[in-house]
């Protein structure tokens, strides 16, 4: 029930959410998002998006009648080192919508006010930064733009201060206080109340309950969405105004803080500050994260020799590309900078995960060999570093050296968290499979492990199954675990995802009827949305741009979910020959994956398509 103050707030809550701003939203920013969300979606959410002004007209409706309430959310747990994990929310479709929304509004209100210019945080750019971040590798959230801002004025410290005071702060997103919250926000800046209170409102039911325990109005769930961010960076404006006062020569990108003093007394004290300011705030600095170097030392922390070598080098690569260069050089350079660095452990303080994350980052982008003990350290003793070794990973050819690497991982029962399943189970299956026997072996005895984790296990699971698996065997898992899936919408969707392949091997009735028999309303929505890319050519016209464009980032320039989506579109009887022919030629180079060349030839119809699917 809305309250009679909700009229005065509904004039402001209708700007934001009008039915336009919503679908712009969510075409410029969301979607791109969600496509990298860390559960990958076997339909890639374009569901919502052909029905996007339905969708947006409900939702603005429904926000504005004041009904509005965020859908229940999964929890991730992901690594950071020795054990200890992040919990990463997978917010809702919908509801990443309505915080993008939101966090747009919110920085409309507080751009430029900021106390100081030397804090850095800007939302993220789904142009400029989305490009660069792919070649540079850093950060994972914010701009790389201001990130950049904020390592350039960083690396000026260790030319004008003999010594660099570094910081953060302990458990930082876990203790900040909604109350403070909303108190520091809005003594330091105006902002329009209804959007803040509604950003805290989303966020804060959004915050993990175990056990039915009372809810504590503290803690912002981590996600990777601009929403929490920007409250985040907003809970440290009184730390950026008390620093800014004192003339101290200080950097802060969210809670890294970096100061170049002239003494070590003068750091101490400096620290003793920071901490009594923040204390008043329920949060304390990391202390075991609170150094204070010498100008030389801050040098060799900060990498700031090896970040300005690289910089010359994607500079360098960024110009050859343009002009069709050979890249053989910078191939060698980076392999042999990654091997010589590895071997001298200078990856293993400081900054030096960051600068192999950049090395990384752009072997894969150049197509670098890494050796494979290397890339197996590395999923065994550096979490922080594992998705890009998993990049690396799924740009090779599935060998039974790969094969073994991954699975030795998976199986190893070092993992304590459950993103690792899932980013191995992603890394194999876009992967370029080569030879099918010794894949089907391997798989299967990997599945049957991956049954004993639980919700992210069966996930990781039935994605590998997605592509691997006969259907025949699919559907016998889809029973045994049918518990776990039926009444959940991320694991419904992924199950409705594979209706493509019961269509294809002729089993699509037991499939549709297990479906419906669950009465999971998700698996039915993604299973209905193939069935309409395979029967009506306006679903299917709907969604070609999307996905006849190719993606670079992948081996074999497609997604494993655009391939599902193609294999409906392929058995479409209304698309003439021609039609899919274009579709075929433009995903050739998935055809050397001898999996996905059997599922293409198995729906095609004539020998003139099948003849184009060919290594």
């Amino acid at each position: 029930m809305k309250s009679p103050r909700f009229a005065l707030r509904e004039t402001e809550i209708k700007q934001v959410f009008a039915s336009s701003r919503l679908r712009q939203t969510w075409r410029n920013k969301v979607r791109a998002k969600m496509r990298t969300q860390f559960l990958p979606d076997p339909i890639e959410h374009l569901d919502f998006h052909i029905s996007l002004t339905a969708n947006c007209a409900q939702l603005e409706q429904l926000v504005c009648s004041g009904h509005y309430l965020p859908a229940p959310a999964h929890r991730i747990l992901m690594e950071k080192s020795k054990g200890l994990c992040r919990q990463i929310v997978l917010p809702h479709v919908r509801d990443a919508l309505v915080l993008q929304c939101l966090s747009d509004a919110l920085y409309a209100d507080i751009k430029g006010k900021a106390p100081s210019k030397r804090s850095f945080f800007e939302p993220e750019d789904h142009t400029f930064s989305t490009i660069r971040k792919s070649i540079l590798g850093e950060p994972r959230y914010g701009s790389f733009r201001a990130w950049l801002d904020f390592q350039m004025h960083l690396f000026k410290f260790t030319e004008n201060k003999k010594y660099v005071a570094i910081t953060d702060i302990a458990n930082y997103y876990d203790f900040i206080s909604y109350a403070h919250l909303r108190n520091i926000i809005a003594s330091q800046i105006e902002v329009r109340e209804s959007i803040l209170d509604m950003l805290i409102f989303i966020l804060s039911g959004l915050l993990w309950q175990p056990d039915y325990a009372p809810r504590i109005e503290i803690g912002l769930p981590q996600m990777d969405l601009d929403a929490t961010r920007i409250l985040a960076h907003c809970f440290l404006y009184e730390l950026d105004a008390f620093l800014e006062k004192g003339s101290f020569d200080f950097v802060r990108y969210m809670d890294d803080i970096d100061v170049g003093v002239d003494s070590v007394d003068d750091a101490r004290r400096l620290f003793r500050d920071m901490d009594l300011i923040l204390h008043t705030r329920q949060v304390r600095l990391n202390s075991g994260k609170t150094l204070i170097l010498r100008s030389n030392e801050a040098e060799r922390h900060f990498r700031i020799r090896e970040n300005y070598l690289l910089n010359a080098l994607v500079v360098r690569i960024d110009k050859k590309m343009s002009n069709g260069k050979s890249l053989d050089r910078e191939r060698r350079h980076v392999r042999r900078a990654l091997h010589s660095y590895y071997r001298k452990g200078k990856f293993d303080d400081g900054n030096g995960e960051k600068i192999l994350n950049r090395l990384m980052t752009l072997a894969k982008r150049i197509d670098t060999k890494i050796d494979i003990r290397i890339l197996n350290d590395i999923l065994r003793r550096r979490p922080a570093a594992r998705s890009h070794a998993f990049g690396i990973i799924e740009w090779q050819p599935l060998t039974p050296t790969v094969t073994r690497l991954v699975m030795g991982f998976l199986r190893s029962g070092i993992i304590v968290d459950e993103l690792a399943y899932i980013e191995g189970a992603d890394a194999l299956v876009h992967c370029e499979a080569r030879a099918k026997p010794h894949t089907i072996k391997a798989i299967r005895a990997l599945v049957d492990h991956l049954a004993e984790k639980g919700f992210f296990g069966v996930y990781a699971a039935i994605w590998l199954l997605s592509k691997y698996g006969e259907a025949e065997e699919i559907f016998k898992y889809l029973i045994v675990t049918e518990k776990i899936w039926r009444s959940d919408i991320w694991l419904g969707r992924l199950v409705g995802g594979l209706s493509p392949v019961f269509a294809g091997a002729g089993s699509e009735m037991s499939f549709r009827n297990l479906v419906t028999s669950s009465k999971n309303p998700a698996a039915e929505e993604v299973m209905q949305f193939h069935a309409m890319l395979r029967t009506d050519p306006k679903t299917a016209a709907g969604v070609r741009d999307i996905v006849i464009a190719p993606n670079p980032s992948k081996r074999l320039r497609i997604t494993h979910s655009k391939f599902l989506m193609l294999l409906s579109i392929l058995a479409n009887n209304a698309l003439s020959e021609s039609v899919k022919s274009r579709y075929i030629i433009a995903h050739k180079r998935a055809w050397s994956d001898v999996f996905y060349r059997r599922r293409v030839r198995l729906i095609l119809t004539t020998a003139k398509l099948r003849s184009l699917v060919k290594p």
